[in-house]
């Protein structure tokens, strides 16, 4: 019988079953640079799992993002609820480097809050729906406790919380589904166990500016409720 040991993370209250496959993940992810990280033997492992891993059926993925503005500040349309316009604008976050553009959505409201809870401002929703026909959206949620990739995006979605891996980690993985897919669906970590939640990220969104596409028609910018 394989031996497991009971973890629960501090500021999530999160329990798992630490088995296996947890410990290849949590070792991987201690790699402390990105060359270590990318070179580490559970990479070929992930991209082996990467290409058998389901593909959102989803059709349209109906999901929302959130922005923090400032004070005073209303967007005037949802053109300003897109990725950032910039690249230099750009600063390095969970899945993706300074200067690398990406698009983070949640399935709801409440994942958005709770991805955004640290961050100052006030809180803007705009409404998405991403068509599976023409991305290649890969949908890690469904990878079982006994998969490897269920531990990698535990530890993804935690990164750069202390005591959690870097965000060089999540980054990691964020590069490496990049290279064969347009995007990922990753289970929410944030917070307890009361609200279940998915996130969305999307690689290259700016491509053409091909994600003023996905913005849900007729679903302007609106306040988060107080």
């Amino acid at each position: 019988m394989e031996a497991t040991i009971g973890a629960t993370f501090a500021g999530t209250a999160h329990h798992i079953e630490c088995k296996g496959e947890y410990l290849s993940a949590q070792a991987w992810s201690r790699a402390p640079t990105r060359a270590t990280l990318m070179e580490h033997h559970q990479v070929s492992r992930f991209v082996e799992a990467l290409a058998q891993a389901p593909l959102m059926v989803e059709t349209p993925f109906m999901c929302v993002r959130g922005i923090r503005f400032p004070a005073g500040k209303i967007p005037a349309s949802s053109a300003e609820m897109g990725p950032p316009p910039d690249e230099n604008l750009v600063q390095a976050d969970r899945y993706n480097r300074a200067r690398e553009i990406v698009l983070y959505l949640s399935d709801c409201e409440e994942g958005v809050g709770r991805e955004l809870a640290d961050r100052t401002g006030n809180l803007w929703f705009q409404n998405y729906s991403i068509p599976s026909t023409s991305l290649r959206i890969v949908d890690l949620t469904r990878a079982t406790e006994e998969e490897l990739i269920h531990f990698v995006t535990w530890f993804a979605e935690l990164a750069g919380d202390d005591p959690n891996p870097s965000k060089l980690f999540s980054q990691a993985v964020a590069e490496l589904t990049a290279r064969s897919c347009d995007g990922m669906i990753v289970r929410g970590r944030k917070g307890d166990d009361s609200v279940q939640y998915r996130n969305l990220v999307v690689f290259r969104p700016s491509e053409r500016d091909r994600w003023k596409a996905w913005l849900q028609p007729g679903s302007p910018p609106r306040p988060a409720r107080a």
